[in-house]
């Protein structure tokens, strides 16, 4: 009996080795004024994965006062985008990269 229990413990903890890792992904959002990027605060972030038809929505995060966002475990592998006062950014989707937390996938800066 101990040993099918380690058994099962082993084959749970190994079965799905995607489980245990995410990314956290960080931005920045800005306004350019005269040559200046000025950050955009409290500004709606929504992150969107790529289904193979079409894009879903899988969160949003809100831009604090320094004009970051972060996103958090997210699973590596999708494609996905930003979608921001109802345009998409980046251009060409990203794809969320295999980085373990704490460190971040940065984004490109979003000027707006």
């Amino acid at each position: 009996m101990k040993r099918a229990i380690i058994f099962l413990f082993f084959a749970l903890m190994f079965s799905n080795p995607n489980r245990s890792q995410a990314t956290n992904l960080r931005g920045r959002l800005v306004r350019a004024v005269n040559g200046q990027n000025f950050p955009l605060t409290q500004t709606k972030v929504e992150l969107l994965f790529w289904n193979g038809t079409g894009w879903n929505s899988k969160g949003y995060a809100m831009t604090g006062n320094d004009g970051f966002y972060f996103f958090v475990n997210i699973a590596p592998g999708p494609k996905f985008c930003l979608l921001i006062a109802g345009r998409y950014y980046p251009a060409v989707p990203l794809v969320v990269q295999n980085i373990a937390a704490p460190n971040y996938q940065d984004l490109p800066l979003i000027v707006n």
